[in-house]
């Protein structure tokens, strides 16, 4: 049972659509209750082929599966699926992320690089509000950028033009749904028709 806790099953809808990943034991937990089905994942060739089974048939047959996790019971041994898909349609909202306003995010998404000069910073830059706070800017991405801290003492309040500042290059920020970060910790192979299309 080496690594299950670390390890991540797949959780489609009935469409065979990514929702998120679980872990293993509200896998199983659903697939006994019948609320899921498991998804019987093998090789052919260079393709996969994918066969949703029952908990009494993954039992059967989920030994010749791809994979290598399990757990153990007095009676049994029982392999954890892969990937998992629900029974029934459900109702499912992606739940948005969008980044947090901060700095280390900043210097992430500028490339460590003042928004205004294009300089490189070095990890010193400082987080500038395009519009002053104090003439009514707002702390989101669309009015944020990423600046040299030399900069900030000179402009203060003031407007670009009036700070002598060239207008910034504002990098858009995408909001993306949770869901399409699935596999990035606990990538599986198997997985790659279902998240990236």
């Amino acid at each position: 049972m080496g690594g299950l806790e670390k390890a991540s099953v797949l959780l489609l809808d009935a469409a065979w659509i990514a929702i998120e990943e679980i872990t293993p034991k509200s896998a199983l937990k659903e697939l006994i209750s019948g609320s899921v089905v498991a998804i019987f994942a093998h090789k052919s060739g260079e393709s996969w082929n994918y066969e949703p089974m029952t908990w009494d048939r993954w039992l059967d047959e989920a030994e010749n599966g791809t994979s290598e996790d399990f757990v153990r019971t007095p009676r049994l041994t029982v392999y954890v699926p892969t990937i998992v898909m629900c029974t029934k349609f459900v109702q499912f909202k992606p739940r948005i992320s969008k980044p947090r306003v901060n700095r280390r995010n900043a210097r992430e998404l500028y490339g460590d690089r003042c928004a205004y000069t294009q300089k490189y910073l070095g990890g010193r830059g400082n987080l500038d509000h395009v519009v002053a706070k104090a003439n009514g800017g707002i702390h989101d991405w669309s009015k944020v950028v990423y600046s040299d801290p030399e900069l900030n003492p000179r402009k203060r309040d003031l407007t670009l033009e009036e700070a002598g500042l060239p207008a910034p290059q504002i990098k858009q920020v995408t909001t993306v749904p949770k869901f399409a970060r699935i596999g990035q910790k606990n990538f599986r192979p198997e997985w790659v028709p279902f998240v990236f299309k």
